[in-house]
């Protein structure tokens, strides 16, 4: 007799421990029949929304306790979030440089990432001296019967599976909280290469390399009886000094081994780039698996994937049913074979595509598609048509023609640069971003597709927003100019879901967005990206003394400053008669690759500054910066869940003295993790020649602060 699913409230009572025993067991039985329906790490409809009322309810486990106090401190902690802090109670303490915990005999040197599923750990195994990944359990799931044996079949289907492109294992672990260690690679993910929109990923070298790699790694799984149905970019790992890649995540395969482990008629995976059939519910075999395979090439080459939309439904509505743009239209550099067999892949029938990885390696071999099974019968269809349009052509030769319109013209089919540009309030469309900003009022929203290449500094009005039109193709504004400012702002402005992009090719000082006039510069879900050769740039900057809010931002760059505040230096000057204020920065849930975090000049003009910055990973030269000829004004820093990695010091001091920066620095700490090597290099003190090398061991007894990990002092002379 088949059991009713559980309603959601019933899923909640049961995460959070609350149900009699007899109520959970038939809960987990319905999850044993159906552990695709289990809250996982790609499950965005089902828990995360939820969860945080279940965690309320009084229970013992102590996981789910740690859980509990992050959300009394704060409530909007995603669910990923979570997972990571309670992850992180599962670590043995320890003082020694470098590391935030230890796990049996491994040396836990920082979190990678954190799903609702889990988290995954960056370790060093001291027994053989070599760096390891750990993929833990998520602590609220460890005593479900389900999600341990689901956990545990990934790894024993990684490891089952010895392959050069398959991540191998090197050890499973069912303690209280599951973990299993695999081998670990510096470089990421396919998907952080394609989120950094890496020039080199388009190149049909690398993407025959990929399509190469992938393959033979599901050839060998396919071989042994698995089908990985969750192959997209994130699950693809990337060596950064060589060229090998890495299949990873079978946490849904489907095996013959394991009977038991049945996956109902729901559509586990990642929709972007499920097969059409997975989406049915029909039976798979390996030629899913080169669908998802050539959605993921699709991806790379164009940038873009195959199919999008603005929610799930339309997406799978999209894969079942919509025809991609074929991929030699998004990267027209593909030789013709390659873009024929990427195709080929993306057949919406599964008879259509090749018939299983090792067609696919010998078309790669060859560098030709593969031989369509429908061939012969092609041609038959093929040479009867011909004959019928022969009789035709025949027939119209002897009746008169009517003079058919002319032409058109090359010019007059050509294509935009870019998509027109959409005004939402006005409902008016412009062929360009200048001439939308021309007629934009203030507080209009301008809606952006596609690539906007800007040849000249653009000047917008106050109050406006830039926005993407389609949330899943985020719209790129690239300042291809050898001016020094990309968007100037007289007051405030709102950005959402936008990449800002400097090319390889700037040589010149840049600033992407400056406000010059008090305003409050927000931006949501960008990216800013600098890959100039030389000349440092600038994300957001204001000079007025303005507020600035980045909510779920990337920055990269290695010459990058990711926020810079001051105010009147530069022109145009405030008014004498505006009164001194406080200006605020807000940084959350983002993700900082690049130089400097932010850069403090200010003078009198400003009251002070107000850093507030609460869940953000950050990987930088310095996470703040003061100017070397401006003294600090007050500054307040409030720093709540940051993982701060600084290859220099937290904060550069670049002038004054220590008691400027006793009395005008305020830093109040809570729960951040420091890992890296020398987490202990908090302030740096740059002099100038003119001073002497000071001594700063009395520092810390007068600096009244709170702060995460016992901080140090340097002094650094500055060079003549």
């Amino acid at each position: 007799m088949p059991i009713d699913p559980p309603s959601p409230e019933r899923i909640d009572q049961w995460i959070a421990g609350t149900l009699l025993p007899e109520e959970a067991a038939a809960i987990e039985t319905y999850f044993d029949e159906h552990p695709d329906q289990l809250p996982g790490a790609d499950d965005a409809d089902l828990l995360p929304q939820r969860l945080p009322e279940a965690l309320r309810a009084e229970t013992s486990d102590s996981d789910l306790a740690i859980l509990i106090e992050s959300l009394k401190d704060q409530s909007s902690l995603s669910l990923t979030h979570l997972t990571e802090q309670a992850s992180l109670a599962l670590l043995e303490p320890t003082d020694r440089t470098g590391l935030i915990g230890t796990l049996l005999h491994y040396e836990v040197i920082q979190v990678i990432a954190a799903t609702g599923m889990g988290t995954v750990f960056k370790a060093r195994d001291p027994e053989l001296n070599r760096l390891v990944a750990i993929k833990s359990l998520a602590p609220a799931l460890a005593q479900n019967r389900t999600a341990r044996r689901r956990f545990i079949h990934e790894a024993r289907a990684m490891a089952n599976l010895e392959h050069d492109h398959i991540i191998p294992i090197f050890g499973v672990h069912q303690n209280e909280i599951p973990f299993f260690v695999m081998r670990f690679v510096e470089g990421g993910t396919l998907q952080d290469a394609l989120d950094q929109n890496a020039p080199h990923l388009r190149t049909p070298e690398f993407i025959e390399s990929l399509a190469r790699q992938i393959t033979t790694a599901l050839g060998a799984a396919h071989q042994a009886g698995l089908i990985h149905r969750d192959l997209k970019p994130g699950n693809i790992l990337l060596d950064s000094t060589t060229a090998h890649m890495w299949l990873t995540d079978f946490g849904i395969a489907r095996t013959t081994e394991d009977p038991t482990l049945t996956y109902g008629k729901t559509i586990p995976g990642t929709p972007r780039y499920m097969s059409p059939e997975q989406i049915a519910g029909a039976d798979l075999d390996a030629r899913s698996d080169l669908f998802s395979l050539g959605s993921v090439l699709y991806h790379t080459a164009t940038g873009q994937p195959p199919f999008s939309g603005e929610n799930t439904t339309a997406i799978l509505h999209q894969v079942g049913e919509a025809r991609p743009t074929p991929v030699a239209r998004g990267n027209p550099t593909l030789p013709p074979w390659l873009a024929h067999l990427i195709d080929s892949l993306l057949s919406k029938s599964p008879s259509d595509r090749p018939a299983d990885a090792s067609a696919l390696v010998a078309a790669l071999d060859e560098k030709k598609p593969p031989p369509h099974p429908h061939l012969k019968r092609g041609l038959k269809i093929l040479a009867s048509a011909t004959l019928v349009l022969l009789l035709l052509a025949a027939l119209i030769k002897a009746f008169p023609q009517k003079e058919s319109a002319p032409p058109l013209t090359s010019r007059s089919v050509s294509e935009t640069a870019t998509p027109p540009v959409h005004l939402q309030n006005t409902n008016q469309s412009f062929p360009s971003l200048f001439e939308a900003l021309a007629s934009a009022a203030p507080g209009e929203t301008i809606l952006l597709r596609g690539h906007h290449r800007l040849t000249k500094t653009l000047t917008l009005a106050a109050g406006l927003t830039l926005a993407a039109a389609d949330d899943n193709q985020p719209p790129v504004i690239e300042f291809a100019h050898k001016e020094n400012h990309g968007l100037i702002t007289s007051g405030s402005l709102t950005l959402r879901g936008i990449n800002f992009l400097s090319p390889r090719t700037r040589r010149n000082a840049l600033w992407f967005v400056q406000a010059t006039k008090p305003g409050l510069i927000k931006a949501t879900r960008c990216h800013f990206e600098d890959r100039g050769a030389s000349g440092y740039a600038w994300a957001l900057c204001h000079r007025s003394g303005g507020d600035i809010t980045a909510t779920s931002c990337t920055f990269r760059g290695t010459r990058l400053t990711a926020f810079h505040l001051l105010d009147s230096s530069l022109p145009p000057h405030p008014p004498d008669s505006e009164a001194p204020r406080e200006a605020t920065l807000t940084l959350t849930d983002s993700r900082l690759q690049n130089r400097i975090g932010i850069s403090l000049a200010s003078t009198e003009k400003t009251k002070g500054q107000r850093l507030i910055l609460e869940r953000n990973n950050c990987s930088l030269t310095s996470l703040i910066s003061t100017h070397a000829k401006r003294p600090l004004r007050p500054t307040k820093v409030h720093a709540m869940a940051n993982v701060f990695l600084y290859r220099s010091c937290a904060i550069l001091f670049r002038h004054g003295s220590r008691d400027d920066l006793r009395e005008k620095f305020q830093w109040e700490g809570t729960r951040n993790t420091f890992p890296g090597p020398t987490p202990q290099n908090f302030f740096a003190h740059l002099l100038s020649p003119q001073q002497p090398l000071a001594t700063h061991q009395d520092f810390f007894a007068a600096f009244s602060t709170s702060y995460d990990t016992k901080p140090t002092f340097t002094s650094v002379r500055k060079p003549p």
